[in-house]
């Protein structure tokens, strides 16, 4: 019984441990979605304050068209220009998305270890269920015609801890 103890007890930390893992890990990734999503929203306030000169300027090109045909060629030099600056950074958003891809994709892969570790960690349980059905069987009568689980153990001489397994199963 000492040792059924003892493997509980590890079993329980190793639990905590894992759980402590996830959560500073999460945190961490919390903490660079965050400073790309601040980049992102700076590169959106950038070009809707890009989107608003571009009106000015349009404004401006059908108050001044009339003027001269100089002026014409100013606008259209500077609406390339601003273009251009539109044009670079949607670049950028496009990498600050293939960023957050790419994290989105080490999370899943870390979740898919995280999985399979847990499944590994649940191994010793699923040993210390009896393999043949009859002896289920046994343990779902007995405990249906009212034995204790003590009783149901010395019976079949299995651990209750066993016993106890076995019924949260079921």
């Amino acid at each position: 019984m000492g040792i059924d103890l003892i493997i509980y007890i590890v079993f329980i930390i190793f639990i905590i441990l894992m759980f402590l893992y996830v959560r500073l890990t999460s945190r961490d990734l919390n903490d660079k979605l965050d400073g790309v999503l601040k980049a992102i929203d700076e590169n959106y306030k950038s070009i809707h304050r890009l989107e608003q000169v571009i009106e000015k300027m349009k404004i401006a090109e059908i108050n001044h068209s009339k003027q001269n045909e100089f002026n014409d060629n100013i606008m259209q030099n500077c609406e390339f220009l601003i273009h251009s600056i539109i044009d670079e950074r949607i670049n950028e958003l496009n990498s600050d998305l293939g960023i957050i891809q790419e994290s989105i994709q080490e999370v899943t892969k870390s979740q898919d270890s995280r999985i399979a570790n847990l499944e590994l960690a649940t191994e010793p349980i699923s040993r210390l269920k009896p393999d043949d059905d009859s002896t289920r069987m046994q343990i779902l009568k007995l405990y249906g015609d009212g034995k204790s689980v003590d009783e149901i153990a010395s019976l079949l001489n299995k651990s209750p801890q066993v016993i106890n397994i076995i019924l949260k199963s079921l």
